[in-house]
């Protein structure tokens, strides 16, 4: 019976069920993870990137995005890993480029690299 929990409570997490599904999963107990274990799933970045990252001062997930692009991840990646779609990590990633001044992806990249290197000039 746990093996079923399990596989209902993984389409659910994955999209593959309708909001339906995702009721009925919820009222026993299966509901998709909540904002504490999306957390944990994203994948723990080097301490020098979270450092400079944290000086950005950007919101928690935006800081998380931008975490897991310094380390190479696509934007699909990037809404795989935080449970999101595609669209919405394009959308956080405007408002980055709104509240840091940039246009680019490479000017966020470039912005993080600064960051690191003033902190190893420290």
């Amino acid at each position: 019976m746990a093996s079923e929990k399990e596989s209902v409570s993984s389409a659910v997490v994955e999209g593959q069920v309708g909001m339906g599904a995702a009721h009925v999963a919820g009222s026993v107990g299966l509901a998709a993870r909540d904002n504490q274990s999306q957390a944990d799933a994203v994948p723990p970045t080097h301490p020098r990137i979270r450092k400079a990252v944290a000086k950005l001062g950007l919101t928690q997930r935006e800081s998380q995005i931008v975490e897991m692009f310094a380390v190479g991840k696509s934007t699909q990646a990037l809404a795989n890993g935080l449970y999101i779609s595609a669209a919405t990590v394009r959308t956080h990633l405007r408002k980055i480029f709104t509240k840091l001044n940039i246009g680019s992806r490479v000017e966020l990249l470039s912005m993080v690299i600064a960051k690191i290197l003033d902190e190893i000039d420290d």
